[in-house]
């Protein structure tokens, strides 16, 4: 593990668009460097997979729906 693995360690980042395409594979690396990351996007089983694929809740968290639904503000 060289310095710059953890750099990011204690800090949060936020993927939107991050249940398909390019929006997973940006949230891998503040997670490789000890971010945890809010993953934001409509399709809440897709975004299910993605904190699967980052590890579990220890890493990443979710936030599903559309930004102009009321429930979506009040999770964020």
């Amino acid at each position: 593990m060289n310095a710059d693995s953890r750099r990011l360690a204690g800090r949060v980042a936020l993927a939107t668009g991050a249940s398909r395409g390019i929006g997973p594979a940006i949230a891998r690396r503040p997670v490789a460097e000890g971010a945890r990351v809010g993953l934001a996007a409509r399709h809440p089983e897709a975004l299910a997979e993605a904190v699967d694929a980052l590890g579990g809740p220890a890493y990443a968290e979710t936030v599903a729906g559309r930004a102009d639904e009321g429930s979506h503000r009040r999770s964020a």
